[in-house]
């Protein structure tokens, strides 16, 4: 979406390394990466938006991308749900932007992406659980604290915050109430509160992914 470019941008911007796009959809922060020549995949379930990003790519004539598709492998082992997908590789970065929110198991997802991030590597997320208005977003989900979820897939590195610079308030006036609050959903209440008012206040940090 056009209000989200600030915030796109700067993802595509800190992405490093190997780059997985998960739940790419039209992939626009994996596209901005990919033409400044990082290796990327996206990896989204097949579908018209999937081949809309797939045009976006060719039109481009990117050469340094990767799609995978299909769903993710579900085993069950003792008791535990187990995700796995032949095509994965390792990555150093992975990128989740409003995706875990509208799964029927997140957790399990996250700890196979976390099976699949370098021990170094960073996963940038933004998962607004507590939004049940939006098409998609799964009531069970409403009270997840991502946090918790990230120790439990072993990430350590990770981003929920992702603040636009100085520069992109110059350019994107009217766009970036809109997106700094869509980068800070993923934080708890209190966090979320705070980071709202101090926008309302006038007073915005020259600050990217923390």
């Amino acid at each position: 979406h056009e209000d989200h470019m600030p915030l796109r941008r700067a993802l595509a911007q800190h992405a490093a390394g190997k780059i997985l796009c998960f739940g790419s959809g039209i992939g626009t922060e994996g596209i901005i990466a990919a033409e400044m020549g990082k290796d990327v995949t996206f990896y989204d379930l097949d579908s018209l938006i999937y081949k809309f990003l797939q045009f976006r790519v060719a039109l481009r004539d990117l050469k340094n991308v990767t799609f995978i598709t299909g769903e993710l492998h579900e085993q069950r082992l003792g008791g535990r749900i187990v995700y796995s997908h032949p095509s994965f590789a390792v990555y150093d970065t992975i990128i989740s932007i409003d995706v875990l929110e509208h799964l029927e198991h997140p957790q399990e997802v996250l700890n196979f992406l976390g099976s699949h991030l370098t021990r170094e590597g960073e996963f940038l997320v933004s998962a607004p659980f507590y939004e049940l208005e939006y098409f998609g977003h799964l009531p069970q989900n409403r009270f997840l604290d991502i946090d918790l979820m990230m120790r439990r897939a072993r990430i350590r590195n990770y981003r929920k915050e992702v603040l636009s610079s100085s520069e992109a308030i110059g350019m994107y006036p009217g766009m970036l109430k809109r997106s700094i609050v869509y980068c800070v959903d993923a934080l708890p209440l209190h966090d979320r509160i705070k980071h709202r008012l101090l926008f309302m206040g006038g007073s915005m940090r020259k600050r990217v992914f923390g």
